[in-house]
């Protein structure tokens, strides 16, 4: 954990650079002697001393998107490495341990989860039929908890300020100062096939007026029913035998061994060939094969699409998406979820994609393999007004995206990439220039 802690260090300093000034105590003993040895040296080399780190910066009055932890850190950034160590220490592990993580992000985003609602979760999740008996049973428990906490996020936006939402998210974190993300305005309806009225005021403000309607505690818990109910249907299904035969769905190339229509959309079983998916779906759960996924997957659109989606795939060298708008586990006014366990896969996707969030939640999480993500803006582990997180196993990556990606977070939200081991290729940039400072550069 000390590399972690020493970079963090290193990020804080950088952080705290370039703002006036003023003295304030501050709380050292959250360093180790080598770290507090280790920033003095860093320190002496750009001039500053220890106790001009604590300057006032919360000079801005309305709080009202502030968190708790941003105040903590801002007034004591010398406690950046030890929250930086918790943090690693909270992240999933192989085994898909999303309790402790989700929790530990309740706590960061102010909507702590009691134990005794996660431990009703858990307890509801624990008691479902066998798969032999019941192929979808424990993805509908997951998909009906999920849904119950979610409805409750959002009962305080009208029906017009779900709207709202859904017109302005494509272009909340887009480039103001760019022609061609004006059009993203609206954007998600036409993806859907709806007319959407443009004119709708839909701008920042206006959706952070709405943010601060959300009930981030209902929104959490409907987070953590839905992550961990998919990981419980993930093992369920490594040591199932099924004795399903097979049928045919509309939209899909390839054997499926089971269908079910459920109030929540349809439901697929694939076999262990390579399939083509052609559709969305509600659910989809893949045994094998090198799979295509031509349509949108794992993504979670309320009010437009299905309000809870996600999908599963066991093995293969699977291609995902053609680059669309929201896709690869993003929720906006719902939850998404893609889970890929093993194989060389490769990603591609637009704006909102990747494991996004946006007054909702969006996972995106694969084992083992070499794989490639491609995506835009506000992608590849980025939440707004709710959690993104892209979590990779294993494997030599590489990730490419236009900004505001890659472990990003804005107003009541979380994002996270974690990738825990091989050797990576970062990429995030290349696509907008950085006018009028650096009108040559991006």
């Amino acid at each position: 954990m000390s590399g972690w802690s020493d970079r963090l260090v290193r990020f804080g300093i950088c952080l705290l650079m370039g703002s006036a000034l003023s003295s304030c105590a501050l709380r050292g003993e959250t360093l180790s002697p080598d770290k507090r040895a280790a920033l003095h040296d860093a320190l002496d080399k750009i001039g500053v001393q220890e106790v001009e780190l604590g300057f006032d910066k919360l000079w801005v009055e309305d709080d009202t998107f502030r968190l708790g932890l941003i105040d903590e850190l801002m007034n004591n950034p010398l406690a950046i490495p030890a929250y930086g160590d918790r943090f690693v220490e909270s992240l999933p592990d192989s085994s898909g341990n999303f309790a402790h993580f989700l929790k530990e992000r309740a706590n960061d985003l102010d909507c702590s989860l009691p134990s005794t609602l996660t431990d009703s979760i858990d307890a509801l999740l624990a008691t479902v039929p066998p798969v032999e008996m019941s192929p979808f049973g424990l993805v509908l428990t997951t998909f009906r908890l999920a849904s119950g906490f979610l409805e409750e996020a959002f009962t305080s936006l009208t029906p017009d300020e779900r709207r709202i939402i859904l017109i302005g998210a494509p272009v909340f974190w887009a480039d103001e100062d760019d022609k061609a993300d004006d059009t993203l305005k609206g954007a998600l309806h036409r993806a859907w096939g709806q007319v959407v009225d443009t004119t709708v005021r839909a701008d920042t403000d206006t959706l952070l007026s709405l943010a601060a309607k959300v009930n981030r505690q209902a929104l959490v818990a409907a987070t953590y029913a839905f992550w961990t109910g998919l990981v419980k249907v993930t093992d369920q299904w490594l040591w199932a035998k099924p004795p399903f035969s097979a049928t045919q769905v509309d939209g899909v190339d390839g054997l499926v061994l089971a269908k079910e229509q459920t109030p929540f959309g349809l439901f697929v079983l694939g076999g262990g060939g390579p399939n083509i998916y052609r559709r969305r779906f509600a659910f989809i759960l893949d045994l094998g094969g090198n799979d295509q996924y031509l349509a949108r997957t794992g993504a979670a659109i309320g009010g437009l699409g299905d309000v809870l989606s996600a999908t599963i795939d066991f093995a293969g060298d699977d291609d995902y998406g053609r680059g669309d708008l929201a896709d690869h586990g993003v929720g906006i006014l719902g939850l998404g979820a893609l889970l890929d366990l093993d194989g060389d896969d490769t990603y591609r996707a637009g704006f909102l994609s990747q494991g996004c969030g946006l007054f909702g939640s969006g996972l995106l999480g694969d084992g083992k393999g070499n794989d490639t993500y491609t995506a835009q803006a506000s992608a590849q582990g980025a939440g707004t007004v709710g959690l993104g997180l892209l979590l990779d196993l294993e494997g030599r990556d590489i990730y490419d995206a236009y900004g505001c990606a890659q472990g990003f977070a804005g107003t009541f939200g979380y994002g996270t990439l974690a990738d825990l081991s091989g050797n990576d290729i970062y990429r995030a940039g290349g696509y907008y220039i950085h006018h009028p400072l650096r009108p040559l550069d991006y």
